[in-house]
């Protein structure tokens, strides 16, 4: 009796519900344990109710669906169980609401207003990416924003039909349409190596596009440092490869052959003391010429004099097999009794240059003076000692130290810093990967710090061994370059290439003949490759261009033991002469023979 009491509680209150717009609560002797939500449901004709057992029993209950559907229905449920219950409408709301099998009631719990639209991503029907929901309302369509691209299975997809819709409502489903996106293109590399392994020709690279892939054809013959190579049996030469493969290196081998190619090749001219390398000529020798070199007596190197041990003559038929020559230098030894030469150079503080350089003579025992003028004429240029520079310059016999840097700058221009060029140079392909300018001032130190490793548009050079990676730059310098030697990491033929220290130089030598040779003084930086005719050299901007007979001119030394009238301009002096009087004549060589007795006597004990 009780029951049905309750039943008809419960379906007079749901019809009035609705008509009402606070919620009316009906008084139960106990609230039900069996709890009623609603979610949102994929269909804008379905509503969704969840039940939920929150007792450690199994239950039944009735169910009274009322407002745009009339329905009511019986249901079991477990314990910790929840039932889902759909409800079919015509885009109305209705109202769900239970009696447990104890009588008690469940809240009356309204459907929601709003639905789920399904969103897919889709490329030529596959899905791309999960579905995703955008919620909807009769009030509110849904607004969806879908990415614009893709990552799916290792592929990029762009979405090619606009990544913004609205959806009204009654919509169930929205489909973006996406493409696949062409991957970059990007190089594979070839390398010629000979029967040795040895690189004999510039690494080639080759483009591979998604839609094509890549190819390349290979010579048949390779002409390297004078020499023919022919492609080995069974290399293959037309080279493919499809874009999947991804960057690799191709080798192609060559067999060296009997015979070769009338070339110009490169000899190099080492000057040593011993197995101290001082410095290192470069000549170029023309098919059928014969090329003579005659080495200087003596050779100066840093602060250090050395004197011709053996023989200074070379001479070198073209096709002769020695491509290396010595010749051997003894350095002189300042604690003998012997008496040497001291060197003093006038530097250009702006660009490290000498402008011109003055020696004397010191006896045993002696000591010389050089007096440093406050300022110089040299050509048409008026120059001015530097601030912080000395007056004077003294000598004593048995000193180290053999030669001076003083500096001076142009009048009008008090220099206080000035730039110095940085360049990282690829043994492996000889080209200047990197260049930069910094700036030297005054007073202060430069510090030039590179790395061991090095990369650039994806590609890893290694810094040969020999090198510091820590670098200072004095102001006060004749040097206002550096340059820096690099390998390509995936040149194994270059591995074991390593800078070689020199007491002025320092020396990079290839397996294939190819040399690099930095002046440790000025920074200057010479490069052989055996199948240019000519050397390069590092301008003073970081670019490779030829060598030419002005990158090298030596200084005229002034020997200050002389007349001062040799530092002038001697086509003026003549003009003077010329044009005096007898008597002049003779007022001139009585005052030369003065000045020469005077400068005798600067020698002090």
């Amino acid at each position: 009796m009780k029951k049905k009491l309750m039943k008809l509680v419960l379906v007079v209150t749901l019809m009035i519900l609705p008509l009402v717009s606070t919620q009316v609560n009906v008084k139960a002797a106990n609230k039900s344990v069996l709890i009623v939500s609603t979610v949102m449901s994929d269909s804008p004709t379905t509503r969704v109710f969840n039940v939920y057992n929150s007792s450690s029993e199994d239950m039944s209950y009735d169910y009274y669906i009322t407002g745009d559907v009339q329905k009511e229905g019986k249901g079991t449920i477990k314990a910790g169980e929840t039932k889902k219950h759909e409800i079919t409408t015509s885009n109305g709301s209705v109202t769900f609401q239970l009696v447990d099998n104890y009588g008690n009631l469940s809240s009356g719990i309204k459907s929601l207003s709003a639905y789920n639209v399904k969103v897919y991503y889709r490329y030529n029907g596959t899905d791309i990416k999960n579905m995703t929901r955008a919620s909807c309302s009769s009030s509110k369509p849904a607004s969806i924003t879908a990415p614009k691209t893709i990552s799916y299975q290792g592929r990029v997809y762009n979405c090619s039909n606009g990544n913004y819709k609205e959806a009204s409502y009654g919509t169930e489903t929205v489909v973006f349409e996406y493409a696949l996106q062409e991957r970059p293109n990007y190089q594979s590399k070839v390398a010629f190596l000979d029967q040795d392994g040895n690189t004999i020709k510039t690494t080639e690279k080759f483009d591979v596009t998604e839609k094509d892939g890549g190819s390349y054809t290979a010579p048949q013959t390779i002409t390297f440092n004078s020499r023919l190579y022919k492609v080995m049996a069974g290399q293959v030469t037309d080279i493919k490869q499809s874009y999947d493969e991804g960057a690799k290196t191709h080798y192609v081998r060559y067999q060296l052959q009997e015979s070769t190619a009338n070339l110009p090749y490169y000899i190099t001219i080492d000057y040593k003391a011993g197995n101290t390398l001082l410095t290192r000529k470069t000549m170029t020798v023309q098919s059928g010429k014969t090329v003579t070199f005659d080495a200087p007596e003596s050779y100066k190197a840093g602060t250090s004099t050395y004197q011709l041990k053996g023989n200074k003559n070379i001479s070198h038929k073209y096709g002769d097999s020695t491509r290396n020559y010595t010749i051997q230098y003894e350095k002189v030894v300042t604690d003998s009794n012997q008496p040497y030469d001291v060197y003093v150079n006038y530097v250009d503080v702006a660009t490290g240059k000498t402008l011109e350089a003055h020696s004397k003579t010191v006896e045993v025992d002696k000591t010389v003076k050089f007096d440093i003028p406050g300022s110089v004429k040299i050509g048409n240029t008026n120059y001015i000692l530097s601030a912080g520079q000395p007056s004077s310059v003294t000598h004593k016999f048995g000193t180290g130290q053999t030669q001076y840097n003083v500096y001076f700058h142009e009048k009008d221009l008090n220099i206080q810093e000035y730039p110095v060029t940085v360049s990282y140079y690829d043994l492996t392909s000889n080209q200047i990967i990197y260049t930069t300018k910094m700036t030297a001032k005054a007073d202060e130190k430069l510090n030039i710090n590179v790395p061991s490793r090095y990369t650039v548009d994806g590609k890893e050079y290694v810094l040969l061994s020999g090198q510091d990676t820590e670098n200072t730059h004095d102001f006060y310098s004749t040097r206002r370059s550096y340059t820096f030697i690099y390998r390509d990491a995936d040149d194994l033929a270059n591995q074991s290439v390593v800078v070689i220290p020199g007491e002025t130089v320092n020396v990079v030598e290839t397996p294939t003949g190819g040399t690099v040779t930095i002046d440790n003084a000025t920074g200057r930086t010479v490069i052989t490759v055996p199948e240019n005719n000519t050397p390069l050299v590092v301008d003073d901007n970081g670019n490779l261009v030829p060598e030419t007979n002005n990158d090298n001119q030596e200084i005229e030394t002034v020997d200050d033991d002389e007349t001062p009238l040799a530092k002038g301009n001697t086509q003026n002096q003549t003009a003077m002469i010329v044009g005096g009087s007898v008597a002049g004549l003779a007022a001139v060589a009585f005052i030369i023979f003065l000045i020469i007795k005077k400068r005798k006597k600067e020698t002090v004990e």
